[in-house]
């Protein structure tokens, strides 16, 4: 057996077998089964016509199923991108239809995370497949979870978006490297200004005989970066050193080599 779930509103999935034969399969009502369609042959499948209707394939012949007035087999699906954003940025949302667009087809939205924002609708044009809608989200002290969601016909398809705190985007060094006992700076970007208030900066490094971890930094609400000296000391051998800086959970790493 092989069952499509077409979600209008009797809630109805179609089924067919590898024998030809196309049955209704009723969850509501006691999981009653109706025979559809018969003599057809392996392979046989169930499809949406871009009117809207179901095409029931079998050998020889081809059955129409239209759905209810006001009803409509056309699903859509939605997906975000990406899952989990720094608030304050934009994420992008993409509804996708099961068959292209009989006409211009309304799709209703709405945002389950507090901290995102998104239109009413978005219209998928006659004869496409999916349309893109922006995102927009507010920044965020901790991370806010929620879905967004795309309703049509009275089907919702929802897609998960994580709104975090500002993190750190590059850390960029002065100089790659420098000898042993000399000092370089790095200039810490954000992803976005910092927001709703100052920002900590912590330094984590991979080798502190080499390179001591540097001070914390704070960047200021509105300023988006900042700069902290990187000292080294005197090494006998040269020494690749991987200086991390974390903001939020978020880490971005830059490799500093110290010689002799």
């Amino acid at each position: 057996w092989r069952c499509h779930r077409f979600w209008f509103p009797y809630r109805l999935p179609l089924c067919h077998t590898n024998y030809g034969q196309v049955f209704q399969i009723d969850l509501i009502h006691n999981q009653t089964i109706t025979l559809i369609a018969t003599n057809g042959g392996r392979g046989d499948f169930v499809a949406v016509d871009p009117n809207g209707s179901l095409l029931l394939t079998q050998t020889g012949r081809i059955y129409r199923l239209t759905p209810p007035s006001g009803s409509s087999f056309v699903t859509a699906s939605i997906r975000v991108s990406p899952t989990s954003v720094a608030g304050g940025l934009n994420a992008t949302g993409k509804v996708t239809l099961n068959v292209p667009a009989p006409t211009d087809l309304t799709v209703s939205l709405t945002s389950g995370n507090s901290a995102a924002t998104v239109p009413a609708t978005v219209v998928v044009p006659a004869g496409a497949n999916s349309a893109t809608f922006p995102i927009t989200t507010s920044t965020v002290t901790a991370s806010v979870a929620g879905s967004i969601i795309a309703s049509l016909n009275g089907l919702n398809s929802s897609a998960d978006l994580t709104v975090r705190p500002i993190g750190v985007l590059s850390i960029a060094l002065k100089s790659t490297s420098v000898k042993g006992g000399t000092s370089t700076t790095a200039t810490i970007t954000l992803e976005a200004v910092a927001a709703p208030a100052d920002i900590t900066v912590t330094f984590i490094s991979s080798n502190t005989d080499a390179v001591p971890t540097p001070v914390s930094i704070v960047i200021k609400a509105g300023q988006q970066t900042a700069t902290v000296t990187i000292a080294t000391n005197k090494v006998t051998s040269k020494k690749t050193v991987t200086i991390s800086a974390v903001a939020n959970n978020v880490t971005q790493n830059a490799n500093l080599t110290v010689t002799p």
